[in-house]
């Protein structure tokens, strides 16, 4: 049992480091899984209550482990959490906590506090590793968080359990809609940087879901998508502590009308690999289950095309987000803990001003001489291109900048250098060996919608 005492003296949160919720692998988070409104719902003080909540519970569980997250968040809400404890603890699921109510508001900290206290002292929370204390903050509330937060952080801040915010990357404003800068990309990043000076959280941690629809009513990848990418590698680098990232996995409608794209393996997969490959060591699939939210104006947000339906039944999301989960864990060992030395982008489009773009001449990926891609449209699409490093190997690892088009890709490779592609467990080596004169050895690939390759050598 890992039951904290309230007197215990625990550690404050500019002191937090990094701890994994989930050690020797990528925490690949699960959120929205728990629905803590039907299960206070079901417990109405009767045995049949009881017995309902049981049942529910262990479907609940049943369609997050089945579906292989090693990771969920819950609301950690005392009445509900001490009924479910052991379920989780017996599936062996790693749960970040959530405060009711955490969100863009600053939840009050005497609530908390007391939420808290009570969690600890009546229950098992040996399967909490880390907390979430809120979602989005504006920046001119910032002073609130910090006051509400950090000053109470030594009343009960548990030791060796991290806690962090999660941001937006539109977040550099005001709660009135004006931005607090001009709200560029450098603006942002001053934000971040104020976001470091105030909280000091051990893990960066954002989302933002790049696929969705213009004024026009046209599907496409938002330009800031890499951009974005590129501000929270910097600020990971910079500040020495790794990032996370979000992947869509519903349909967001906002007044009956489509936002963002109908999620699909293809496009999962793109978001999630798009992401490890800048080096985030964490993914959460946002929202796990379908609902409705109600708005301040009186309408409702649908968060539509879940995995599990509004009557925790599996759709046939369900299975497209099991396989991508799949796919992160079947490349783990090379993503988790590697280090993103350098990443490029190559195609016609322009992403930003803070995306660099592949230079053969300039730029070291290693055995990497150049590269071509081609597709049956008009345009360059082209792909996104990482450096990683972890020990003694380094990897490459090629993203198709569309999750809606396939392409050609031909790499250059000195044939000098042994390089494998990346199959695991399996790779196959596609160089032909030291023997070979140093000219660019050609391997010619197809790169399918949203789809990536990992190439590896030695040092």
């Amino acid at each position: 049992m890992d039951k904290l005492k309230t007197s215990i003296h625990i550690e404050p949160a500019t002191r937090q480091r990094y701890i994994s919720p989930t050690p020797g692998e990528i925490p690949i988070v699960c959120w929205g899984g728990f629905d803590i409104d039907k299960e206070s719902e079901l417990l109405n003080g009767t045995d049949y209550g009881l017995q309902k909540h049981k049942e529910f519970v262990e479907k609940e569980i049943s369609n997050i482990v089945d579906a292989h997250f090693n990771a969920a968040t819950a609301i950690t809400r005392f009445e509900t959490y001490k009924y479910k404890q052991q379920y989780i603890a017996d599936a062996g699921l790693s749960i970040i906590g959530e405060p009711p109510a955490a969100g863009h508001q600053v939840y009050e900290v005497t609530k908390l506090v007391a939420l808290i206290n009570n969690l600890f002292s009546k229950c098992d929370i040996s399967q909490i590793k880390a907390w979430i204390l809120g979602d989005e903050p504006y920046f001119d509330d910032l002073a609130e968080w910090e006051k509400s937060y950090l000053k109470s952080m030594d009343e009960w801040y548990p030791r060796q359990r991290m806690t962090y915010i999660n941001l937006s990357v539109d977040r550099a404003k005001n709660n009135i809609g004006d931005f607090y800068t001009k709200g560029n990309c450098l603006d942002y990043m001053a934000y971040l940087d104020e976001m470091e000076k105030r909280f000091h959280f051990p893990v960066w941690c954002y989302d933002q879901y790049p696929l969705v629809y213009d004024k026009d009513n046209n599907l496409s990848v938002q330009d800031s998508f890499y951009e974005n990418l590129e501000i929270f590698h910097r600020q990971a680098k910079k500040t020495n502590r790794p990032f996370w990232t979000f992947c869509q996995c519903l349909q967001l409608l906002t007044a009956g009308k489509p936002y963002t794209a109908m999620p699909t393996f293809a496009r999962m997969r793109y978001e999630a690999f798009s992401a490890l490959a800048y080096g985030s060591q964490g993914i959460t699939f946002w929202s796990f289950r379908e609902r409705e939210i109600p708005k301040p104006d009186g309408g409702y947000d649908h968060y539509g095309e879940a995995p599990v339906n509004i009557n925790h039944e599996r759709t046939p999301m369900w299975n497209e987000v099991k396989k991508t989960v799949d796919l992160i864990r079947k490349y783990n060992d090379v993503f988790l803990d590697a280090e993103m030395i350098i990443a490029r982008h190559t195609g016609d489009r322009v992403w930003g001003e803070l995306v660099s773009y592949y230079d053969y001449e300039k730029d070291n990926f290693g055995p990497l001489m150049n590269i071509s891609t081609s597709n049956l449209g008009t345009s360059n699409i082209g792909v996104l291109l990482t450096h990683l490093r972890k020990g003694n190997s380094y990897y490459l690892v090629v993203v198709n900048h569309s999750p809606y088009t396939w392409q050609n890709i031909t790499l250059y490779f000195d044939s000098k250098v042994p390089v494998y592609r990346l199959d695991p467990p399996n790779e196959t080596q596609v160089t032909p060996g030291p023997d070979e004169l140093p000219t660019g050895f050609p391997v010619k690939l197809f790169l399918a919608k949203g789809d990536f390759m990992v190439f590896r050598w030695n040092k």
